[in-house]
């Protein structure tokens, strides 16, 4: 697969992550790799054959979170999520059953929605809450300023485009002000 890749070539690679991430220890000469040429302007080219190596992996990369308990009642399987495939699907439809707003399939699940988070996730595609902290991430969730069940509407002004994280947060952050659910979307 990578014919063109050569042992020295990882090498190099794996030394140049090392000294950029400061995991080398300095004048250790057991940790220096004497064998390695200097990367001449091929870090770019270096990282991205290490992480192509780390994919199939020919190198060990980082492990695996720790497997724990499925939360479903009575399930001994061990997942690294909440729950273990064969639940989760179960877990989605008792909440949506059980917890979540009736009206919220009626406000989120119509073409109209979709067709409103479409346009205005290419419109703005960046989250707005790490712009204003200076970063750029992408925004994957469409939040209402205002939230439908409180009377908002779907016109643009009352949108905003965030991150999971912040979308996550933000909601948090009305449940524990509201003391109640925090069901706006």
């Amino acid at each position: 697969m990578f014919n063109d890749v050569t042992t020295e070539m990882v090498a190099q690679a794996f030394s140049a992550w090392y000294y950029y991430t400061g995991q080398r220890e300095k004048n250790s000469p057991q940790k220096q790799n004497t064998t390695t040429k200097p990367l001449q302007g091929k870090t770019c080219e270096g990282f991205s054959i290490a992480r192509k190596y780390v994919s199939i992996g020919e190198v060990r990369g980082m492990p695996r979170k720790t497997l724990k308990p499925c939360k479903y009642p009575g399930c001994p399987n061990l997942t690294d999520s909440q729950f273990c495939p064969e639940h989760r699907k179960k877990a989605d439809r008792d909440y949506n059953r059980f917890y979540r707003d009736p009206a919220h399939k009626e406000r989120y699940h119509t073409a109209a929605w979709h067709t409103i988070r479409a346009v205005q996730l290419v419109r703005y595609p960046l989250c707005e809450m790490c712009m204003a902290e200076g970063r750029y991430i992408k925004a994957t969730l469409v939040h209402h300023r205002v939230p439908l069940a409180e009377g908002g509407t779907n016109a643009p002004e009352n949108l905003c485009n965030l991150c999971a994280s912040h979308h996550t947060a933000l909601h948090n952050k009305m449940r524990r002000d509201a003391g109640g659910n925090g069901a706006a979307e």
